[in-house]
């Protein structure tokens, strides 16, 4: 046995030939340590913890051995102790392997407390190896399960072409889909409805009336071959309503945040206001973008782009402008938003978690 045995029908059966010979030769039994014996049957159990029968026979071997003092010292040496607590722990339902785990145990010196004390300290110990393990696998599991959604979804670098509006009867019958939860946020008469009317149905009308509390609308997207439900929500521009609109920040996945370009106020005061209630009132990574509307009325400008540019770049935010009237850089906006998110890394952690919510959706 100078070479261990890795065939696990000769293991059992020389650990069975061991055993007889411990119990035939008790006072020669110090010759099983010169043969190496110790460490290969500890190589055995360790090699082969499912096998019952080698278990047993180990400890029938210890019994015989154990009691001698250089035999005990050779087997702490070489952990024994704590490969047979393992094994009582493996095969505690086997109460006759448990017995025989025991009498080993008792045999090497240790008192049925101590033995008690250690199996109860391994089995904890096992318990936090086995549940970091599973945490580990878990977390690279959805490590992977992310960059796998961030392939499917944002698989190359988009472009405008990759974007497309589909009505609703377009929709493949089978097809599955993700929603976005969008909020439109801006002062009174920022032009955020009617943002909304030229994206989703190429209208504007110049008698629109503002916003009470919360209009909303949906619209069907296909973005670099997935489709998108894209809901939107038109928030009120009245001032005195800004601190109910926080409540409706829950769950969006995207913000755009409007001014007019030739209403300072709004730029100043009004953007100033939601960038900081965003920031306290929601995740301060969702995705926003800036957008300075009316765009059109260039001779009545009071907000310089290079002003507007350099306030997005501080906040690190995309910056757009656009005229609904002019029907000006309206899908350009949405789809930059769409991209700011789907570039997001927050997104696909919250996709992942809500996946059930976000992606089974069947039309």
């Amino acid at each position: 046995m100078n070479n261990f045995p890795t065939n696990e029908i000769i293991q059992e059966n020389s650990c069975f030939a061991l055993r007889k010979f411990t119990e035939t030769n008790k006072k020669k039994s110090i010759q099983f340590e010169n043969l190496n014996g110790i460490d290969l049957i500890l190589k055995a159990m360790i090699n082969f913890p499912n096998n019952q029968q080698i278990q047993f026979q180990s400890f029938s071997i210890f019994i015989n051995i154990g009691k001698e003092k250089e035999n005990q010292n050779k087997i702490k040496e070489l952990f024994g102790i704590e490969i047979i607590i393992l094994s009582i722990i493996k095969f505690e339902n086997d109460k006759n392997l448990k017995k025989q785990g025991f009498k080993a145990l008792s045999n090497l010196g240790l008192k049925n407390k101590e033995i008690q004390n250690q199996i109860k300290t391994k089995k904890e110990y096992k318990r936090k190896i086995e549940e970091q393990k599973r945490k580990l696998e878990e977390e690279n599991k959805r490590k992977l399960q992310i960059q796998q959604l961030k392939e499917e979804y944002s698989s190359k670098e988009l472009k405008i072409k990759d974007f497309r509006k589909i009505k609703y009867g377009d929709v493949p019958k089978d097809s599955y889909y993700i929603y976005f939860k969008i909020i439109l946020l801006g002062g009174n008469n920022s032009g955020k409805t009617q943002i909304v009317n030229r994206f989703i149905f190429n209208s504007f009308r110049v008698d629109s009336a503002p916003t009470i509390g919360v209009d909303y609308k949906e619209i069907f997207l296909e973005v670099n071959g997935k489709i998108i439900k894209l809901q939107i929500w038109d928030t009120t521009g009245h001032e005195r309503s800004y601190p109910l609109l926080s409540a409706y920040y829950r769950g969006a996945d995207g913000v755009m945040i409007f001014y007019v370009i030739t209403n300072k106020y709004s730029f100043v005061n009004r953007v100033n206001y939601f960038i900081k209630d965003l920031e306290g009132q929601s995740d301060e990574n969702i995705p926003k973008i800036l957008i300075g509307n009316k765009c059109d009325l260039e001779k009545e400008r009071e907000v310089s782009k290079e002003e507007a540019q350099k306030f997005a770049d501080k906040h690190g935010i995309p910056f757009i402008e656009t005229s609904a009237k002019e029907n000006i850089n309206i899908d350009e906006a949405f789809f930059l938003l769409i991209k700011t998110i789907l570039q997001s890394p927050n997104f696909y952690e919250k996709l992942l978690n809500d996946k059930l919510e976000k992606i089974l959706f069947k039309k």
